[in-house]
């Protein structure tokens, strides 16, 4: 499972470094050159699955999961929240995050427009809603179900953005990060999950 930040990263690591030879920096205008497409990375164990939720904690996950899939939002050094799939995080002082008496609560998520899958599909409100499902399908071996579980469903709005229906408070709603509510592509997936077994579907090749 890979994201529209593999394609960023591969675009990135394409680039020639500083100080890099002559010969593999571009060229000049209207000449053409071959240029790098792909980079090769090491990783300290076997790789069981690219699909966060069921990746089980001893493949140095940590090492490659923001090239493979990107949260809806990330935290930096200080520990600051900013969108990254997510086109702004919800808020309290906007509306889109809204705390009812009762402790549930409703927050608002939109998509970046520019947001695609590998095979180039756009990620969808769909693929949001798709993946709550797996994560809450207790025949599914997910490594946690964390913020998933105070999840009582997703209602889309459109295909860019949807609604995430609380049944708890929850203090980090607006910072869905790595490993919480990562989506999944319901348009290659949706069907292989309604139709095969949950082993069969954990164990797909997909992943």
């Amino acid at each position: 499972m890979r994201s529209a930040l593999l394609a960023a990263f591969l675009a990135v690591a394409a680039c020639a470094a500083p100080g890099a030879p002559s010969s593999d920096r571009p060229s000049p205008a209207g000449s053409l050159q071959a240029r790098p497409s792909r980079v090769s990375i090491a990783i300290g164990a076997e790789i069981d699955t690219l699909a966060t939720k069921f990746e089980g904690g001893n493949t140095f996950a940590s090492e490659f999961h923001f090239m493979t899939n990107s949260p809806l939002a990330i935290r930096n050094a200080q520990g600051i929240a900013s969108p990254l799939l997510a086109a702004e995080l919800p808020s309290q002082d906007v509306g889109t995050w809204i705390v009812r008496p009762d402790g549930s609560m409703r927050t608002t998520w939109k998509i970046k427009p520019n947001a695609v899958w590998h095979d180039g599909q756009p990620v969808t409100s769909r693929d949001f809603a798709f993946a709550l499902r797996v994560y809450l399908d207790e025949r599914v071996p997910v490594r946690d179900r964390e913020p998933e579980q105070w999840m009582d469903r997703i209602e889309p709005i459109d295909d860019g953005s949807f609604v995430i229906l609380w049944k708890r408070p929850y203090p980090w709603a607006n910072e869905l990060i790595s490993r919480q509510l990562e989506a999944l592509p319901e348009h290659r997936m949706g069907g292989v999950y309604e139709t095969a077994d949950p082993e069969a579907f954990f164990h797909h090749s997909f992943w």
